[in-house]
């Protein structure tokens, strides 16, 4: 069986804890990678690409204090084992300048954190309805 992997990279804890509660809503198994930051996002990613494991879609925060999100979208875009791997910015920013430079940096959809629970659940359900299936990365469970 294939199915989704979902690197949720935010340092905020209390964010990564409303994540992990919201896909175990979903009703589904969902193997979540958690990073705290940019830093270590990009050295589980590496590790990762080094075993052909690279999850089905990252939601990476734009606002961290060691490497912003900008900053890992572009290095991810820069290397060829993570070219393609897909990446969706969900950050507290709604501006028009984050949004903008996160689609030219190669950004596959940007969304604001939702205010609400329900709300949330529902951008992550979209979320994973898309990306596990149209991902060139799945995992295929042992």
């Amino acid at each position: 069986m294939v199915e989704a992997s979902v690197m949720v990279v935010d340092d905020s804890p209390a964010d990564r804890l409303l994540m992990r509660a919201a896909f175990a809503r979903l009703g589904q198994p969902v193997p979540l990678i958690e990073a705290e930051g940019g830093t270590s996002a990009l050295a589980l990613l590496e590790e990762q690409a080094k075993h052909g494991r690279l999850p089905s879609v990252v939601l990476l925060d734009i606002r961290m204090p060691d490497i912003d999100g900008l900053e890992v979208l572009q290095r991810l875009r820069d290397d060829p084992q993570t070219r393609l791997l897909p990446v969706v910015i969900l950050s507290t920013s709604g501006h028009p300048t984050d949004v903008r430079r996160a689609f030219e940096l190669g950004s596959n959809a940007y969304a604001v954190k939702p205010d609400t629970l329900a709300e949330l659940d529902e951008t992550l359900s979209s979320i994973l309805s898309v990306f596990s299936q149209h991902s060139p990365y799945t995992v295929t469970q042992a």
